[in-house]
C-alpha cells in the first residue's frame, strides 16, 4: 500500500529528464578577412536551426565549412567586410528554439570582448572596435536554470514542506541553501575548485531522495529533521556544484567575470523566490485539512519518485563505465 504512490509517481517519470541549458556559441575574428565560427547545440538528435544575418556590409566569400559532432555543428566562415566588423548581426532561429548565443569577439588588435546574444533580442550590434556588451544576459540564464530544473526545484518545493507554515525556520532554511550553493557555484565557476559532473548529478538526486523519505517519516511519525537549515546548508554546497556545472557549458566573460557570476546567481536566486512564493500561494489556497494532507503526502512520494529516477539514470552509466 505505501508503495503504491511511488509506483504511479515511477510511471509517470518516462519523459522527465533534468534541464540542461544549451546555448550555443559564436566566435568573431576581427580581419581582413573576417572569420565566424557558430557551434549550433544537438538538442534529441537535431541540430538547433540557428541562422546568421551578416551585418550590412559583410558577406561570405562561400558556403560555410561544416563539421558534425556528437553534441554540436560546427560551421566556420570566411566574411569579406567592406567597413570592418561593425553593424548589426542578427541570429535568425534563437527566438523560436530559445537558444542563448555565448558570444566572443576577437578584434584585430588582440582584444578579446563576451557577450550573451538573448533569444529574447537575438541581434549583435558592433562596431569597428567595441560591441554592446550585454553581461546582464546572465541574470535571466540564471532564473531560466532554476525554473526550467526539475531536480532543483524538487529539492527546494521539499525544503518548503519540510517547514512550511514557519516563516522563520523557512527563510533561514532558504538562506542556508542559499548560501551553500553560492559559495561553492563561484568555486567551481571560478576554477579554484571542482568536481566531475557526473557524481555530482547523482548525489544530487540522492540528496533529494534523502529529503524525501525525512518529509515521510515526518509525515507518518513525526519524526522531524532537527536544524533543517544545516541539511539545506549541506546540499546547498552539493547544489552549488551542479549549478556551476551549467555556468561552465556557458562560459564567463574574460573582461566582466565576478558581474557575470554575481548575475547568474542572482537570478538563480530570483527564480528560487519566485518558485517559493508562488507555492506559498498555491498552499494558502487549500484550506481542507483532510485534502491538505492528502496533497502532502502525495507530493512527497511525486519528490520521492522523481528522485530515484534520476539516481538509477545517473548512476547506470557510471556503473556501466566500471563493467
Amino acid at each position: 500500500m505505501r508503495a503504491a504512490p511511488l509506483l504511479i509517481a515511477l510511471a509517470l517519470l518516462g519523459a522527465a529528464e533534468a534541464h540542461q541549458l544549451h546555448p550555443a556559441h559564436l566566435t568573431l575574428q576581427a580581419g581582413p578577412p573576417t572569420t565566424a565560427t557558430l557551434r549550433a547545440p544537438v538538442v534529441d538528435g537535431a541540430v538547433v536551426p540557428l541562422r546568421l544575418a551578416w551585418p550590412q556590409g559583410c558577406a561570405p566569400r562561400g558556403p560555410a565549412e561544416v563539421r558534425r559532432e556528437a553534441t554540436f555543428e560546427l560551421r566556420a566562415f570566411t566574411l569579406d567586410c567592406a567597413e570592418g566588423l561593425r553593424g548589426a548581426l542578427h541570429v535568425e532561429g534563437a527566438t523560436q528554439s530559445e537558444t542563448d548565443v555565448l558570444t566572443r569577439v576577437i578584434w584585430a588588435d588582440g582584444r578579446v570582448t563576451d557577450t550573451v546574444v538573448s533569444w529574447r533580442a537575438p541581434t549583435l550590434t558592433l562596431g569597428a572596435d567595441h560591441v554592446a556588451l550585454d553581461v546582464w544576459g546572465y541574470l535571466p540564464i540564471g532564473v531560466e536554470h532554476i525554473l526550467f530544473g526539475p531536480d532543483h526545484l524538487a529539492f527546494v518545493f521539499g525544503l518548503f514542506l519540510l517547514v512550511a507554515g514557519r516563516w522563520r525556520a523557512l527563510t533561514w532554511t532558504t538562506l542556508a541553501f542559499t548560501l551553500g550553493h553560492s559559495v561553492t557555484l563561484a568555486f567551481a565557476a571560478l576554477g579554484l575548485f571542482a568536481l566531475p559532473s557526473a557524481p555530482v548529478e547523482a548525489a544530487i538526486a540522492l540528496s533529494i531522495l534523502i529529503l524525501a523519505r525525512a518529509l515521510l517519516r515526518e509525515a507518518e511519525a513525526g519524526q522531524a529533521i532537527g536544524a533543517p537549515w544545516r541539511f539545506a546548508l549541506a546540499c546547498g554546497l552539493l547544489h552549488g556544484f551542479g549549478f556551476a556545472g551549467a555556468l561552465v557549458e556557458i562560459g564567463l566573460p574574460l573582461e566582466h567575470t565576478a558581474a557575470a557570476l554575481a548575475l547568474f546567481n542572482l537570478g538563480v536566486e530570483a527564480g528560487q523566490l519566485l518558485f517559493i512564493g508562488a507555492a506559498w500561494v498555491i498552499a494558502e489556497a487549500v484550506t481542507a485539512p483532510r485534502l491538505r494532507r492528502f496533497a502532502r503526502v502525495g507530493l512527497i512520494y511525486l519528490i520521492g519518485g522523481l528522485a530515484a529516477f534520476w539516481l538509477i539514470e545517473r548512476v547506470t552509466p557510471m556503473l556501466a563505465a566500471l563493467i
